[in-house]
């Protein structure tokens, strides 16, 4: 989740933007096509059943401002899709949308070059203040709502600092105590302090933590 006093206020503006969409469910599709072409600063939504079609799409001279695309798909998936695009265009902004909460695709999302993560459990107004802010330039990482959002980090000790770092990268807590030469048990304190102090509740939200205070290598 994202606190919306922390995405920009929707300004009317006269420029229009284009989106694609991506989705293997067409249901799905439909509906997120019929919701953000209601959107006031969207001109035109593209839908596309697979990757391969949006691929396509693009090397036939089609140009979108924002892409939009599930991550669990067939036959190429929503990751696969994006390295693909960001090796012909690295500029090409790109929203990852998904129902499953997890750190693992949210770190992968972030390391292949996605503009942005989205869960699908997030309601309309919430989808069109991302879309907003990712076509003016900006990002969207979620967080939890009680979320350190202050840019300097809470007092982390040095160590403290060191074993976020490793848990953004998805190490367990076994790998970490290994490269660090401590036990398991110091490592699992290390991580329940470093959430109590961020306020975060989950490993999903420490990588989304750890990649808006850039601590991810």
């Amino acid at each position: 989740m994202v606190d919306l006093k922390q995405v920009p206020e929707i300004q009317s503006t006269d420029t229009q933007y284009k989106i694609a969409l991506v989705d293997d469910h067409q249901i799905l599709l439909d509906g997120l096509q019929w919701i953000i072409g209601q959107f006031s600063f969207v001109e035109q939504v593209d839908s596309f059943c697979t990757g391969e079609d949006l691929l396509f799409a693009l090397e036939s001279g089609s140009d979108f401002e924002l892409i939009i695309t599930d991550i669990r798909m067939s036959p190429m998936g929503g990751l696969e899709l994006l390295e693909r695009i960001k090796e012909k265009n690295p500029l090409q902004k790109v929203l990852i949308m998904t129902m499953y909460d997890s750190m693992h695709l949210l770190r992968d999302a972030y390391v292949k070059g996605a503009n942005g993560f989205f869960m699908k459990k997030g309601d309309q107004k919430h989808l069109e203040e991302v879309v907003w802010r990712l076509v003016q330039g900006g990002m969207h990482w979620p967080e939890e709502p009680n979320a350190e959002r202050t840019l300097d980090l809470p007092n982390f000790t040095r160590r403290e600092r060191e074993v976020l770092g490793l848990v953004a990268q998805d190490l367990s807590s076994k790998e970490i105590a290994s490269k660090l030469g401590l036990s398991v048990e110091t490592i699992s304190t290390h991580r329940r302090n470093i959430l109590e102090k961020a306020g975060l509740h989950s490993s999903a939200a420490l990588v989304s933590y750890a990649i808006k205070h850039h601590l991810l290598p």
